[in-house]
Protein backbone atom coordinates (compact mmCIF):
# COMPACT_ATOMS: atom_id res chain seq x y z
CA UNK A 1 0.00 0.00 0.00
CA UNK A 2 1.23 3.13 -1.13
CA UNK A 3 0.68 6.81 0.69
CA UNK A 4 1.22 10.26 -0.18
CA UNK A 5 2.02 11.60 3.00
CA UNK A 6 5.45 11.53 5.36
CA UNK A 7 5.61 8.59 7.61
CA UNK A 8 8.09 9.22 10.35
CA UNK A 9 8.78 12.28 12.12
CA UNK A 10 12.14 13.89 12.54
CA UNK A 11 13.29 14.77 15.72
CA UNK A 12 15.20 17.74 14.43
CA UNK A 13 16.55 18.79 10.90
CA UNK A 14 15.24 17.40 7.50
CA UNK A 15 14.48 14.38 6.55
CA UNK A 16 16.99 13.17 3.83
CA UNK A 17 13.92 11.59 2.17
CA UNK A 18 12.46 15.01 2.13
CA UNK A 19 15.80 16.55 0.53
CA UNK A 20 16.13 14.24 -1.73
CA UNK A 21 12.52 14.33 -2.89
CA UNK A 22 13.05 18.32 -3.60
CA UNK A 23 16.32 17.65 -6.05
CA UNK A 24 14.28 15.10 -7.83
CA UNK A 25 11.71 17.18 -8.99
CA UNK A 26 13.74 19.77 -10.46
CA UNK A 27 11.48 23.13 -10.53
CA UNK A 28 8.93 21.76 -9.30
CA UNK A 29 10.16 21.99 -5.57
CA UNK A 30 6.96 23.11 -3.97
CA UNK A 31 5.28 20.18 -4.73
CA UNK A 32 7.81 18.84 -1.89
CA UNK A 33 6.83 20.44 1.88
CA UNK A 34 9.67 19.48 4.30
CA UNK A 35 8.17 17.76 7.32
CA UNK A 36 7.77 19.12 10.28
CA UNK A 37 9.51 18.16 13.59
CA UNK A 38 7.58 16.22 16.25
CA UNK A 39 8.62 18.76 18.95
CA UNK A 40 6.76 21.61 15.84
CA UNK A 41 3.66 18.99 15.73
CA UNK A 42 3.39 18.36 19.50
CA UNK A 43 2.92 22.30 20.21
CA UNK A 44 -0.87 23.48 20.34
CA UNK A 45 -0.71 26.19 17.96
CA UNK A 46 1.09 27.46 14.94
CA UNK A 47 2.72 30.28 16.13
CA UNK A 48 4.33 27.78 18.76
CA UNK A 49 5.08 24.77 16.29
CA UNK A 50 6.64 27.49 13.53
CA UNK A 51 9.02 28.61 16.67
CA UNK A 52 9.78 24.95 17.74
CA UNK A 53 10.94 24.06 14.36
CA UNK A 54 13.16 27.31 13.69
CA UNK A 55 14.99 26.46 16.70
CA UNK A 56 15.50 22.95 15.25
CA UNK A 57 15.50 23.63 11.78
CA UNK A 58 16.45 26.79 11.18
CA UNK A 59 13.24 27.35 9.00
CA UNK A 60 9.27 27.86 9.89
CA UNK A 61 6.81 25.79 9.29
CA UNK A 62 3.42 27.13 7.35
CA UNK A 63 -0.41 27.04 8.79
CA UNK A 64 -1.18 24.47 5.99
CA UNK A 65 1.88 22.20 6.93
CA UNK A 66 0.61 22.52 10.43
CA UNK A 67 -2.76 21.51 9.92
CA UNK A 68 -1.80 17.85 8.33
CA UNK A 69 -0.77 17.16 12.23
CA UNK A 70 -3.82 14.86 12.69
CA UNK A 71 -3.12 13.03 9.38
CA UNK A 72 0.73 12.94 10.08
CA UNK A 73 0.02 11.64 13.93
CA UNK A 74 -3.08 9.31 12.61
CA UNK A 75 -0.76 7.68 10.15
CA UNK A 76 2.10 6.91 12.31
CA UNK A 77 0.22 5.27 14.24
CA UNK A 78 -1.57 3.20 11.87
CA UNK A 79 1.71 1.80 10.28
CA UNK A 80 2.39 0.76 13.42
CA UNK A 81 -0.72 -1.33 13.87
CA UNK A 82 -1.37 -2.49 10.27
CA UNK A 83 -0.23 -5.81 8.63
CA UNK A 84 -0.40 -4.16 5.09
CA UNK A 85 3.06 -3.30 4.04
CA UNK A 86 2.76 0.30 3.61
CA UNK A 87 5.32 3.01 1.53
CA UNK A 88 5.56 6.51 1.55
CA UNK A 89 5.14 7.68 -1.85
CA UNK A 90 5.64 11.14 -3.23
CA UNK A 91 3.51 11.53 -6.87
CA UNK A 92 6.20 14.06 -8.21
CA UNK A 93 9.01 11.66 -8.06
CA UNK A 94 7.42 8.83 -9.21
CA UNK A 95 5.77 11.04 -12.25
CA UNK A 96 9.80 11.98 -12.71
CA UNK A 97 10.55 8.18 -13.12
CA UNK A 98 8.30 7.67 -15.49
CA UNK A 99 9.30 10.76 -17.93
CA UNK A 100 13.09 9.50 -16.83
CA UNK A 101 13.48 13.11 -16.18
CA UNK A 102 11.94 16.10 -13.76
CA UNK A 103 8.65 17.47 -14.92
CA UNK A 104 8.63 21.12 -15.95
CA UNK A 105 4.87 21.73 -15.79
CA UNK A 106 2.38 21.90 -12.72
CA UNK A 107 -0.63 19.28 -13.04
CA UNK A 108 -3.15 22.01 -12.23
CA UNK A 109 -2.83 22.89 -15.35
CA UNK A 110 -4.44 21.17 -18.49
CA UNK A 111 -1.14 20.41 -20.29
CA UNK A 112 0.53 19.52 -17.45
CA UNK A 113 -2.58 16.85 -16.45
CA UNK A 114 -2.79 15.43 -20.11
CA UNK A 115 1.19 14.89 -19.69
CA UNK A 116 0.89 12.76 -16.64
CA UNK A 117 -2.38 11.35 -17.86
CA UNK A 118 -0.17 9.75 -21.06
CA UNK A 119 2.39 8.83 -18.79
CA UNK A 120 0.46 6.73 -16.79
CA UNK A 121 -1.37 4.93 -19.65
CA UNK A 122 1.77 4.13 -21.53
CA UNK A 123 3.36 2.50 -18.23
CA UNK A 124 0.01 0.42 -18.40
CA UNK A 125 -2.25 2.54 -16.06
CA UNK A 126 -5.43 3.40 -17.85
CA UNK A 127 -7.86 6.08 -16.17
CA UNK A 128 -11.33 6.06 -17.02
CA UNK A 129 -12.97 8.93 -18.19
CA UNK A 130 -15.99 8.04 -16.02
CA UNK A 131 -15.18 7.56 -12.67
CA UNK A 132 -18.72 8.12 -11.05
CA UNK A 133 -19.13 9.78 -7.88
CA UNK A 134 -15.59 9.96 -6.99
CA UNK A 135 -15.03 11.73 -10.59
CA UNK A 136 -17.49 14.29 -9.57
CA UNK A 137 -16.04 15.23 -6.03
CA UNK A 138 -12.41 14.23 -6.91
CA UNK A 139 -10.01 16.80 -8.53
CA UNK A 140 -7.72 15.60 -11.39
CA UNK A 141 -4.59 16.13 -9.55
CA UNK A 142 -5.61 13.97 -6.77
CA UNK A 143 -7.00 11.16 -9.40
CA UNK A 144 -3.01 11.40 -11.26
CA UNK A 145 -1.67 11.39 -7.31
CA UNK A 146 -3.51 7.60 -6.49
CA UNK A 147 -2.74 6.53 -9.49
CA UNK A 148 0.83 6.98 -10.14
CA UNK A 149 0.68 5.63 -6.33
CA UNK A 150 -0.50 2.61 -7.13
CA UNK A 151 1.70 2.11 -9.77
CA UNK A 152 4.91 2.32 -7.46
CA UNK A 153 2.96 0.21 -5.11
CA UNK A 154 2.95 -2.51 -7.99
CA UNK A 155 6.20 -1.62 -8.13
CA UNK A 156 7.41 -2.41 -4.83
CA UNK A 157 5.30 -5.41 -4.81
CA UNK A 158 7.10 -6.47 -7.66
CA UNK A 159 11.01 -6.21 -6.99
CA UNK A 160 12.99 -7.89 -4.22
CA UNK A 161 13.55 -6.05 -1.26
CA UNK A 162 15.95 -2.86 -2.11
CA UNK A 163 19.75 -3.16 -0.83
CA UNK A 164 20.73 -0.74 1.85
CA UNK A 165 23.75 0.22 0.27
CA UNK A 166 22.68 0.53 -3.36
CA UNK A 167 20.29 2.76 -5.30
CA UNK A 168 16.61 1.19 -5.20
CA UNK A 169 14.06 2.07 -7.70
CA UNK A 170 10.48 2.33 -6.01
CA UNK A 171 10.13 2.92 -2.46
CA UNK A 172 11.03 0.84 0.05
CA UNK A 173 10.31 -0.13 3.72
CA UNK A 174 11.76 1.79 6.88
CA UNK A 175 12.26 5.04 7.46
CA UNK A 176 11.41 6.99 3.99
CA UNK A 177 10.67 8.11 1.61
CA UNK A 178 8.83 10.14 -1.26
CA UNK A 179 9.06 7.97 -4.64
CA UNK A 180 12.79 8.41 -4.74
CA UNK A 181 12.91 6.22 -2.20
CA UNK A 182 15.28 8.47 -0.57
CA UNK A 183 15.31 7.86 2.70
CA UNK A 184 17.30 7.58 6.00
CA UNK A 185 17.06 4.85 8.43
CA UNK A 186 14.81 4.90 10.95
CA UNK A 187 15.58 6.59 14.39
CA UNK A 188 14.62 5.73 17.91
CA UNK A 189 11.20 7.51 17.46
CA UNK A 190 10.86 6.97 13.96
CA UNK A 191 8.48 4.00 13.11
CA UNK A 192 9.65 1.66 10.92
CA UNK A 193 7.30 2.48 7.95
CA UNK A 194 7.48 0.40 5.17
CA UNK A 195 9.37 3.11 3.30
CA UNK A 196 12.61 2.95 1.50
CA UNK A 197 15.49 3.61 2.96
CA UNK A 198 17.62 4.52 -0.07
CA UNK A 199 17.54 6.28 -2.96
CA UNK A 200 15.11 5.40 -5.83
CA UNK A 201 17.49 5.97 -8.66
CA UNK A 202 14.51 5.53 -11.43
CA UNK A 203 12.44 7.79 -8.90
CA UNK A 204 9.42 5.87 -7.49
CA UNK A 205 7.41 6.65 -5.01
CA UNK A 206 7.60 5.95 -0.96
CA UNK A 207 5.64 4.58 1.19
CA UNK A 208 2.07 3.76 0.37
CA UNK A 209 0.58 5.63 2.28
Amino acid sequence: MAVDIPIGLPNRGRRQADVLARKAVGTLTSSVFMTPTRAALDAPDHPTASARNHALTGKGISRQAFSLKPKLHQVERWVRQTHHHVVEVHPEVSFAELADAPLTVSKSTWAGAEYRRQLLADAGVLLAGDLGEAGRRVAVDDVLDAAVAAWTARRVLDRPSPSTTEPTRGVQRRTTVRDLELTQPPTPHQPTRNVATRHDRTWAPCWLR
